[in-house]
């Protein structure tokens, strides 16, 4: 059986097919194009927009950024103002009920000094009260709460009390921190270090409260 040829299908019909078909291609091509274009168009236009945003919430943030610093500052300056009142009314209330609790213990405080300071190669040390009599003393530090680094402060300082409040080098020199919270094993530490520890209870007075088996450090 022979092959059947289509004789209308001449090399006239043929080529004007074809160009036919490239035509068609062309402007599918061209449709395909424009298509990209646009598309490319909305991505750039959907691209600055991103920025725009990103750009605007970058600036809101630092401005909520710049709030919450101002914030904080404003309450961490509430609460040191708060920190130093306190202190203030523990120093208060240490002068006036301490005196009677190291004479319980056999220190026959006489007298008391309260922020005594001295100045000497210009520097200056404070202490919030010193308890005395004519041969001892003790002198007093009072927190608002009581932490390990605030124990090493004292002890830094209490190593130069001789060399700046020279008129006592004769002197038995007692330490006490005086309080009203702790943290941080902090009167673990204290206790090692042979310092008194007095806690501010209810209705505004004092006890020691300083382990069994604790002894006083003598300077």
């Amino acid at each position: 059986m022979g092959i059947k040829i289509d004789k209308s299908l001449n090399p006239e019909i043929i080529w004007a097919m074809f160009k036919e078909n490239a035509l068609q291609f062309k402007e599918s091509a061209k449709e395909t194009d424009k298509r990209f274009k646009e598309m490319d168009k909305r991505f750039n236009e959907t691209d600055k927009r991103f920025k725009e945003t990103r750009e605007l919430l970058d600036e809101k943030f630092l401005e909520v950024k710049v709030l919450f610093q101002n914030t904080d500052r404003k309450i961490n300056k509430m609460i040191g103002h708060f920190d130093k009142q306190i202190g203030k009314l523990i120093e208060a209330l240490t002068e006036q009920c301490t005196l009677k609790l190291f004479q319980g213990i056999g220190i026959n405080i006489t007298h008391s000094s309260l922020n005594p300071e001295r100045n000497l190669y210009g520097k200056t040390m404070e202490f919030d009260t010193i308890l005395l009599n004519k041969t001892e003393l003790v002198i007093i530090e009072a927190k608002v709460t009581l932490t390990k680094q605030k124990v090493y402060q004292f002890a830094k300082k209490m190593e130069y009390f001789k060399t700046f409040f020279s008129e006592f080098k004769s002197y038995k020199v007692y330490s006490c921190l005086a309080y009203l919270t702790s943290k941080s094993d902090a009167e673990e530490l204290a206790n090692e270090k042979g310092y008194f520890l007095i806690k501010l209870k209810k209705d505004n007075y004092f006890e020691f409260n300083n382990s069994e088996n604790f002894i006083p450090t003598i300077s």
